[in-house]
């Protein structure tokens, strides 16, 4: 995809992190898209991004009771980072904060996140992974990350087959 992520992902400790920021755009079925910071004082801001129809079979507002109790389900699942994705142990992140929301836009529409944790072992943060995103949405099959690692651009895209990368 063509989105720049990275500015989001950083502006969310300064600016603070608002749902609408993200606006749905044209996306890749299948795909999700994880940008993230680490800054050498441990905090860590993701932000993930998912076309709707992918994990809620429709890509527009919820139009009744049962589509509106499975957003609330992606929802709850969403909301724990430490379970959507995988961080080092030995790097002791914990969630500072966690929101997120449905995106339309047309015909399109996307699931939004945007979490930041702080890590109190920075140089712990030496793997990444998507397994508990791939494992919990069978629509989405490969997670493509862009990153920020102490300065340094990462780019990888994860998969079911390879669904952690080494960051060092």
């Amino acid at each position: 995809m063509t989105r720049n992520f990275l500015w989001r992902a950083m502006a969310l400790p300064i600016l603070g992190f608002s749902p609408g920021v993200v606006l749905a755009q044209s996306h890749h079925h299948g795909m999700a898209e994880v940008s993230m910071v680490l800054s050498a004082d441990g905090a860590v801001s993701l932000v993930l991004e998912i076309p709707a129809g992918d994990v809620l079979g429709f890509e527009r507002a919820p139009a009744n009771e049962s589509e509106e109790a499975a957003l609330d389900a992606v929802f709850a699942q969403l909301s724990d980072p430490l379970a959507v994705f995988e961080f080092p142990t030995t790097a002791s992140c914990a969630v500072v904060s966690s929101e997120s929301s449905l995106e339309t836009e047309g015909d399109h529409a996307e699931l939004a996140a945007a979490y930041l944790l702080q890590c109190g072992n920075a140089s712990a943060f030496d793997t990444f992974g998507a397994g508990g995103l791939l494992g919990a949405f069978p629509g989405v099959t490969e997670v493509e990350l862009s990153a920020l690692v102490n300065g340094r651009a990462v780019q990888a895209e994860l998969s079911l087959s390879s669904p952690v990368i080494n960051l060092r």
